[in-house]
């Protein structure tokens, strides 16, 4: 896990107070956890001009350069992702496909997932399950995520709103330059400590023993080969580490600059020195320089959300399945290890992957929240709204299409994510949860008189 403390300012373009958000940030894969603070409610402080500070912010993100992946981590880290990763640089836009080769960061995604087959697959064969099963269980269990969040992540480093926070530096960049914040390196040691620790203690101790004693020669070639491929990406994992704090400072400079362009919004319509046309001319502008970017931006990390929820969907059924499973009888004389070897696997997926989703949700609503302070500020006065609807020629279907066409925010399947989502998830997953237990318990006759 990483842990970060965070707090995002704007004060290179011309405010010395945070902006409002200080997030504490914990990752597994890409999974970040934060909470609002409470100053974040506010649009700023008193005296504040978001519109002359969201004018130098468009200024800086069109002028923002193409960031050499070197400039920002060590030497051996950069040429660890380079070679590895093909991660060369940071920046440039949608368009700009030159800073990752994708090939390269894909391909290091599928070493993880065969580095995930070759330590499942063969202690779930050892402990009853047949050959299909103990292959097509780890895969369909990592695949969603392998396959899917690489092409989402090589888009993320195009960001140009990531170059902007590298730029203005801060305690975590100067850690990453410097070779790792203390987490970094504390999370790595420990997963590579845990990792081999599982497959030195579960395929060799345990399934490798079985296989030599039954002379299953396959299996045996298999877990000996995965020792080399543990080595081997946990030697390129050293570097692939480095990008967890990236999509961090992502998501945190993402829901920002939602609220600053929030923050504008609000401040336009009400400017009563501002004429109708003045305004509408403005609010465009805001448009295609800041919001319409956002928008991308919120698409890319919406997309990863989705195929994360898909990983953790797929790994509640695999938990369910290693519960609910027929094992072969043939291989029952080592049922004790293998029942721990299913019942932790199925524990880890089916309780401990829900949980994750809250984080990931959570982190997902706050651009939802930052947001709402147009709505909140338009709808609950009525001199307000009033007021707004003026900058429209009077008329209110004008102004709520244009919040509409405009709204940031990250959806899932056409739906906001909003504050509420992460719970209403939690308790489907409980549902799911419970009614296959009904069903597993009864099938194992434990309602039977």
């Amino acid at each position: 896990m990483v842990s970060a403390l965070v707090e995002p300012t704007f004060s290179h373009w011309g405010s010395s107070e945070p902006f409002g958000l200080k997030q504490m940030a914990s990752s597994s894969h890409s999974t970040y956890v934060a909470s609002i603070s409470k100053d974040a409610e506010s649009p700023g402080p008193e005296g504040d001009d978001p519109v002359r500070r969201c004018d130098e912010y468009m200024a800086a993100l069109d002028d923002a350069r193409v960031l050499p992946a070197k400039d920002l981590f060590s030497s051996f880290v950069a040429w660890s992702n380079r070679t590895f990763l093909g991660i060369v640089s940071f920046g440039g836009g949608p368009s700009y496909t030159k800073g990752c080769v994708l090939w390269k960061y894909f391909g290091f995604h599928q070493i993880l997932l065969l580095n995930s087959l070759f330590s499942v697959a063969p202690p779930l064969y050892v402990a009853g399950c047949s050959y299909f099963t103990a292959v097509i269980l780890p895969v369909l269990a990592f695949a969603p995520m392998t396959l899917t969040t690489p092409i989402v992540e090589a888009k993320i480093f195009r960001s140009k709103f990531l170059v902007l926070h590298i730029e203005r530096g801060g305690k975590l960049i100067e850690q990453i330059r410097k070779g790792g914040t203390p987490s970094q390196i504390v999370m790595f040691m420990t997963t590579s400590l845990v990792f081999s620790t599982i497959v030195l203690s579960v395929s060799i101790f345990w399934a490798l023993g079985y296989t030599m004693s039954q002379g299953i020669d396959f299996l045996r070639i298999v877990i000996l080969l995965n020792i080399v491929v543990t080595l081997v990406a946990q030697f390129i994992n050293y570097g692939f580490q480095f990008w967890q704090p990236l999509v961090e400072i992502h998501q945190n400079e993402i829901t920002d600059a939602c609220k600053l362009a929030a923050n504008t919004v609000v401040q336009l319509l009400y400017d009563e020195n501002l004429t109708a046309r003045a305004t509408r001319a403005k609010l465009s502008d805001l448009t295609r320089r800041l919001i319409k970017p956002l928008q991308r931006e919120l698409k890319l990390w919406a997309d990863e959300v989705f195929f994360m929820l898909l990983f953790v969907v797929v790994q509640i059924a695999a938990g369910i399945w290693l519960v609910s499973m027929e094992l072969e009888s043939r291989r029952t004389d080592i049922v004790w290890p293998g029942v721990l070897f299913r019942y932790t696997l199925a524990v880890t997926s089916s309780l401990l992957m829900p949980l994750m989703v809250v984080g990931i949700l959570r982190t997902a609503a706050k651009p939802f929240l930052a947001w709402s302070i147009v709505e909140d500020s338009l709808f609950s006065d009525a001199e307000r709204s009033a007021a707004a609807c003026e900058k429209f020629n009077g008329s209110p279907v004008l102004m709520n299409a244009w919040l509409r066409k405009n709204r940031l925010t990250l959806k899932l399947a056409g739906f906001p994510i909003d504050d509420t989502l992460p719970e209403k998830i939690v308790g489907c997953f409980v549902s799911i949860l419970g009614a296959a237990a009904l069903v597993i318990s009864r099938n194992a006759g434990t309602f039977n008189d």
